[in-house]
């Protein structure tokens, strides 16, 4: 596999770079090509050795670059990344990926700063700076299990969760809506039970005659900074809201609406940019999706309809979808088989409507973000009847190209999004009520997912949401069960994989340029270690012949003489080194933050420098 790097300078421009052979890669420090600025970025591979996934959290690009089973270079497999720059001592961005038959997963590319630093005794260092959000490598946390904890039973047809902190005590307490139980109610998150390793919680009612409780959603009404609740009754065809009492406690039913005939869903948002949150709702009776302006102090104007015969209305989501800073309204109609989305033009004062889909059978449920990190919100949902989860990218232009994440999704009834193994990606979750499953897809980039089942045989999966329960910075999944009666919560327990190397560009110097030492800086909690490995040649044929000198130690930070670096010949013109990284706690990873390499120049006339007499 031969990929050209995109190489982008910091500061200023990049004034030279050009591809060349294998046979001239061996030569290159003889490449006579003008000086760039000296701070460049530039992508880097990540390895994979034997049956191991060996990526690093980094926001990046996923890209197929296997290794073999020692993570060693052979020429058959070899592929050169024909990229080089001439800086003044050195030339870099020289890239060696491998394949191998034992590969096993893809790995990811980083995006880093070389810097070249001149030191005044004659020394000069190759400095390498990772720019990753972190600003750190660690071994990635992709081996996801979910332990199944009951929130809510006897919950009769339980058919939705959302998730707030109510009390402001720092914990992520729970909503509910059951249909037949008539009842709204919320659960006191406990914290951890010491004796069961489960959260703990208390279950408190807000309303027990709410007739066909539907949907329920926190939202501070009232902007007094503690999260109130709204709500959907199917039978008193109500749209109301709950005022939280600031001790656990919440007012009597306060009416919003007491004529939106099958009021099935609600959802929050400042449609007018006034500070207070709007109340957004779809009824699937009298067809409309529709929003009450809230005008402060929890006082609401009188139904605005946003769309209208909007046959089946169902779920209604609020998204800044043309990037003009207001949000605009997406809905969903499951007998008319549509996905719309109106455009705000301005403080909620009209919504032109566009067309997202107009054949998706039986859509449930609509979600917007941007999935794919090019700063558009893209839109999610889910259709009942073609058993689909569909993902609709945004061009930035507001035009949308479908992509069927799984269309074997049997009943898919609700879809949301949330980073599960923080690779800085957003994932799909979604229910399933034929299925009685709950799944996530894992977003591998440009537009591909891989499923994972996170429950089954949770009878009658109506919705899903995703929120830090545990307090451990990870998404875990709430989902209410219509038929099982129960609110079940999915804890993501994560774990980093126990080992992975990072295998480093080859960097090239100047033939009078002696490596004096390796240094790099990173951490490393108990039971985890970091290994350093260095090789070098005068050519990549001689590189890739040489043996693996080291390893090195496992310090928070440590410097390699130039001693200690032989038999790695100081004067080699290629030098390449490898990292590994192991755990013996699946929870915790060591850390790299940065490495160097230092060069001696001495007896060298600097550039620009004149001899003295």
């Amino acid at each position: 596999m031969v990929m050209q790097p995109k190489l982008r300078l910091k500061h200023g421009e990049l004034h030279s770079s050009a591809n060349y052979s294998k046979e001239q890669l061996a030569e290159a420090p003889h490449l006579n090509a003008r000086r760039p600025t000296k701070c460049l970025r530039s992508k880097w591979f990540f390895g994979v050795v034997g049956l191991t996934t060996l990526a690093f959290v980094i926001a990046a690009v996923i890209l197929l670059v296997p290794f073999d089973i020692n993570g060693r270079l052979s020429a058959s497999s070899m592929a050169i990344v024909n990229s080089i720059i001439d800086a003044e001592y050195f030339i870099t961005d020289n890239q060696i990926g491998i394949t191998a038959e034992n590969a096993c997963c893809g790995t990811e590319i980083a995006e880093m700063y070389q810097v070249f630093t001149d030191f005044s005794d004659g020394t000069y260092e190759n400095l390498i700076l990772l720019n990753n959000g972190e600003n750190e490598l660690k071994l990635k946390t992709t081996l996801i299990n979910f332990a199944k904890n009951i929130v809510a039973d006897n919950f009769l047809s339980a058919r939705s969760v959302h998730a707030v902190d109510i009390d402001q005590d720092g914990k992520i307490d729970i909503l509910g809506a059951a249909r037949q139980a008539h009842r709204i109610a919320w659960w006191k998150n406990e914290g951890i039970n010491l004796e069961t390793g489960k959260v703990s919680f208390t279950e408190f009612i807000i309303d027990s005659n709410f007739k066909g409780a539907f949907s329920v959603h926190g939202v501070d009404v009232d902007n007094d900074g503690y999260k109130d609740v709204i709500g959907a009754s199917l039978y008193d065809d109500q749209i109301a809201w709950w005022r939280n009492n600031q001790n656990g406690t919440f007012s009597a039913r306060k009416i919003i609406d007491n004529n939106f005939n099958g009021a099935i869903f609600t959802y929050s948002a400042d449609l007018d940019n006034d500070g207070y949150m709007d109340i957004l709702a779809a009824a699937e009776s009298v067809d409309q999706i529709a929003w009450w302006r809230n005008q402060g102090g929890g006082v609401f104007s009188p139904r605005i309809v946003i769309g209208n015969k909007f046959n089946g209305a169902r779920s209604v989501h609020a998204a800044d979808v043309d990037r003009d800073g207001d949000l605009d309204v997406l809905g969903t109609a499951r007998f008319a088989d549509k996905v719309f989305w109106w455009e705000n033009k301005g403080e909620g004062k009209e919504f032109i409507e566009h067309v997202i889909d107009d054949n998706f059978d039986g859509p449930r449920s609509v979600h917007a973000t941007d999935m794919d990190n090019d700063g558009d919100i893209d839109i999610l949902a889910a259709a009942r009847y073609e058993h689909q989860i569909a993902l609709w990218e945004n061009n930035g232009e507001q035009n949308f190209t479908k992509i069927i994440v799984d269309d074997r999704f049997e009943g898919a009834t609700n879809v949301f999004s949330a980073d599960l193994n923080q690779d800085g990606k957003k994932d799909i979750i979604a229910a399933a009520v034929y299925a009685d499953k709950i799944a996530w897809w894992q977003n591998k980039g440009n537009g591909r997912f891989t499923r994972f089942i996170i429950g089954e045989n949770f009878k009658g999966a109506t919705f899903v949401y995703a929120e830090d329960i545990n307090g451990d910075k990870y998404k875990d999944i709430l989902v209410p069960a219509v038929f099982d009666n129960q609110i079940g919560l999915w804890i993501n327990n994560p774990k980093h994989q126990s080992a992975g190397v990072f295998i480093s560009p080859v960097i090239s110097k100047k033939e009078n340029m002696k490596l004096t030492g390796l240094s790099w800086e990173g951490l490393v909690p108990e039971n985890t270690f970091l290994r350093f490995q260095v090789r070098s040649g005068n050519n990549l044929e001689e590189l890739e012949a040489a043996n693996w000198h080291g390893p090195f130690s496992t310090d928070d930070y440590y410097t390699i003489s130039g001693s200690d670096i032989n038999p790695v010949h100081n004067d080699h013109l290629l030098i390449q080194y490898r990292v590994f990284f192991e755990t013996g706690n699946l929870l915790t990873s060591p850390r790299l933050n940065k490495v160097s390499l230092i060069y001696s120049a001495a007896g060298m006339v600097k550039k620009n420098e004149c001899c003295q007499p």
